[in-house]
């Protein structure tokens, strides 16, 4: 395909110098996330202005997994790979792309190259490597390996690699050297060195399948002979070769200090099928000092400090006395050789009840602050500055410290409750000179992912912070990224969600003092997110007129809502505070004077029980428990009701309390089942929610006069289970691992965005979506077809 202009829908930042050229330096930083909405990249800033969309669409319409390198050293181009979610980590069918800054330009470099599983810009200019595989599973045996001058638009060196295993890229410090390495068909490691006059030059270094290849902060490649215990380094424009003896074999990893003056290398054997490893300290004068013998179950790669001298690394060891598990951390000292050694002691089941924290699966994490240096593991978490330890009460995650050092980001119990689940750890932010704590709301359906699946990326003026979470709805996890503010009082849910950290972050400053385009986003839903509940919301309804939106939490709490203002009307709590209620468990009178909220009342083991509201003075009128009052739904006979009537989702209820009918449950709850707001009509679809690719049907039943019509439905791209119908039936909504919003007559997908959610509802005249969103509620103005 030859090079394509794009049509620019929109990119880019509106600066006051724009047409000069030159770009001021704004107040709140700009950042980029790939939206599957808008089917392109996103540029805004933090706080959610000055929308800006990027050559839209940008991928192939099945393609709904992405990643890649992102924006190139000088900011010129933006490259990325896509490729459709086959459910396992096979890269066939990705195809790449590389777009310019401005969004005016597609080059077709990549258009001949398929199968992509890496792609990766030196850090030295516009060179872009790229790795392909002809094999259609994991069992990788035939490579591509491409090297791109951008800026030229040309190739520079194309080879193929025969039987390899293990295939992997690495860039020299520099980026004017690309090493391949990877285990021949003969199990001998190969090193191929690729330069930017497009010469190769095959290296068969060792003859075992045990090396630690990597480059020195000066440039030379370096590379460990098992048999001799030797460590080469090489300088690949003079041909100068340096050999240092080791003192043991089995180097599995080195890791060099800043300077390049010391590193460390790591030793790993089996005796008597006990895994053993230790760590050597190298200096630059040959002289290896033993830091740490024969650690059992194994060691982390030491953190450097900014000035290279101190390191810290965590050990892993089986304690003899008590047979379990132990971790701790060592703090080694470069300038006098001496050591500190922090042993994590806090039992964090005193506020979580979490299986990972109870089998230790948490990993350690090591961070480098501005004047202290953070360390996590097993939910225990600490700060150790000055040869003191602090103890970070209630924080279970890694901790990611601002770059100012005044603020600290973590998982962890900031609620002030005296337990919280484990699928609701929220973020927190601490102010370390106050020490307050800010509690920002969690990713919602977040399960069992309060470790290892949680990362921030601070930007530089320590005011804003990007934050990714994975959540699992019905079992399949994603990602979830929301930006907030230092002090908590701004947190955003991005509408992206992407597999790669390389498609979304903050904005290159060289990419933002370009001289872009400046057409805004148009014909995009607008948003009004309404904060107010202390926990999960499980439901929403609109009243009758569409000037009152009613939600619902975990514990029975019901807020009803000001749409236009987004002001709280009135707040009703429930009878009792042990009243857990399922999704969509909520609904209007036709006069707008009540409300049915439905849940089980497991403070008496009742069935389901229904609540009716007065909605003008906020107090309980009666309670239905469904063993007394349920009437059947019978197959042929629809439910003999008055037109004054209060509907839930999946709900009837006769406001005198004579009578009530319940949806045939669906699984877990009547997730799959759903009536129209005049109770008409009863919505029932065939989908798994935790299948994410099903193709669903959706059967309509007339409840009046029991009439049924079907309608296949566009699979879903991610996980979907409530659903709720438009009132005049035209439009079917899906939430959970997102929202999506199909035509009924067509069965097309006319809306989609990755928010996940607990419950959605449409106002009468489908104009507006509200979705239950964690903690939040979000109302989506819509421009449907």
């Amino acid at each position: 395909m030859s090079k394509i202009s794009l049509a620019l829908i929109g990119v880019a930042l509106l600066f006051s110098g724009l047409h000069t050229g030159r770009a001021q330096e704004p107040e709140i930083p700009y950042l980029y996330y790939y939206s599957f909405q808008d089917q392109g990249f996103i540029i805004e800033r933090a706080d959610g202005s000055n929308q800006h969309l990027l050559s839209a669409p940008l991928r192939s319409s099945d393609h709904n997994l992405m990643g890649g390198p992102g924006w190139s050293p000088s900011g010129k181009w933006l490259a990325w790979w896509s490729r459709p979610d086959a459910g396992n980590i096979t890269r066939t069918s990705a195809v790449g792309y590389i777009f310019s800054a401005d969004g005016q330009e597609q080059l077709d470099l990549l258009d001949d190259v398929n199968n992509i599983i890496d792609m990766a810009w030196s850090p030295g200019g516009d060179y872009l490597s790229v790795l392909t595989t002809s094999s259609a599973d994991n069992t990788f045996d035939s490579y591509g390996v491409y090297l791109f001058d951008v800026n030229a638009r040309q190739m520079i060196a194309h080879y193929e690699v025969q039987q390899g295993v293990g295939l992997n890229m690495q860039w020299a410090p520099d980026g004017q050297t690309l090493a391949v390495i990877y285990l021949s068909q003969s199990t001998i490691i190969q090193i191929d060195i690729l330069k930017m006059d497009g010469s190769h030059d095959e290296r068969k270094p060792v003859d075992q399948p045990f090396l630690a290849v990597h480059w020195h902060p000066d440039g030379r490649l370096g590379y460990v002979d098992q048999d001799s215990s030797q460590l080469t380094l090489e300088d690949l424009n003079s041909g100068d070769i340096t050999e240092i003896p080791l003192n043991e074999s089995h180097v599995t990893g080195i890791e060099w200090s800043p300077d390049g003056k010391r590193a460390f290398y790591f030793v790993g054997e089996s005796v008597e099928n006990q895994d053993l490893a230790t760590l050597w300290l190298l200096q630059a004068d040959g002289t290896q000092t033993l830091i740490a013998p024969d650690v059992d179950l194994g060691i982390s790669t030491p953190r450097w400090s900014q000035d290279g001298q101190q390191a810290v690394f965590a050990q892993t060891f089986q304690d003899a006395s008590s047979e379990t598990v132990k971790k701790q951390f060592v703090l080694y000292d470069l300038q006098t050789g001496t050591s500190h050694t922090i042993t994590p002691a806090v039992d964090p089941s005193t506020f979580l009840d979490s299986f990972y924290v109870a089998a230790g699966y948490a990993s350690s994490h090591i961070t480098w602050g501005k004047d202290a240096v953070w360390l996590s593991t097993d939910g225990s978490v600490y700060r150790y500055a000055n040869e003191t330890t602090e103890v970070i009460d209630n924080a279970i995650s890694s901790p990611f410290p601002s770059p100012d050092g005044h603020t600290v980001l973590f998982k962890g119990n900031c609620t002030g409750r005296d337990s919280i689940d484990d699928w609701e750890v929220p973020p927190c932010l601490l102010d370390q000179a106050s020490g307050t704590v800010h509690m920002l709301a969690p990713a919602s359906h977040t399960y069992h992912m309060p470790f290892k699946s949680f990362r921030a990326d601070w930007h530089s003026d320590s005011k804003w912070v990007l934050i990714e979470e994975y959540a699992q709805p019905g079992g399949s996890f994603y990602p979830q990224i929301s930006v907030a503010s230092a002090d908590g009082s701004v947190h955003r849910e991005l509408t992206g969600s992407c597999y790669d950290k390389s498609c979304f972050g903050w904005l290159p400053t060289q990419v933002v003092n370009l001289p872009l385009a400046s057409d805004p986003i148009v014909n995009r839903p607008s948003e009004l997110v309404l904060h107010g509940h202390t926990d999960w919301v499980m439901a929403v309804a609109w009243s009758p007129d569409g000037s009152r939106l009613a939600s619902l939490d975990q514990h029975g709490e019901i807020i009803v809502w000001d749409v236009i203002t987004g002001t709280e009307l009135q707040r009703m709590y429930p009878d009792s505070q042990q009243i857990y209620l399922e999704p969509g468990t909520l609904g209007w009178s036709v006069d707008g004077t009540r409300l049915a909220s439905w849940g089980y009342n497991l403070a008496t083991d009742e069935e389901w029980a229904v609540t009716i509201w007065n909605t003008e003075t906020g107090t309980v009128v009666t309670h239905l428990d469904t063993a007394t009052h349920r009437v059947a739904w019978e197959e042929n006979t629809p439910p003999p009701f008055t037109p004054d009537i209060v509907t839930a989702n999946g709900l009837i209820v006769d406001p005198g309390g004579e009578h009530l009918a319940v949806a045939p449950f669906s699984g877990y709850g009547i997730l799959n089942n759903a009536l129209t707001s005049d109770g008409h009509y009863l919505f029932t679809i065939s989908l798994n929610f935790s299948d994410c690719t099903e193709v669903p049907t959706v059967t309509v039943q007339n409840t009046l006069t029991n009439e049924v019509e079907s309608q296949t439905l566009d699979a879903p791209r991610h996980c979907v289970g409530f659903i709720a119908p438009s009132l005049d039936r035209k439009w079917l909504t899906a939430v959970q691992g997102g929202t999506i919003i199909w035509d009924l007559e067509t069965g097309a997908i006319v809306f989609q965005n990755y928010a996940a959610g607990n419950s959605a509802a449409f106002n009468p005249d489908s104009t507006r979506l509200a979705v239950a969103n964690s903690y939040d509620l979000r109302i989506w103005n819509l421009m449907l077809p």
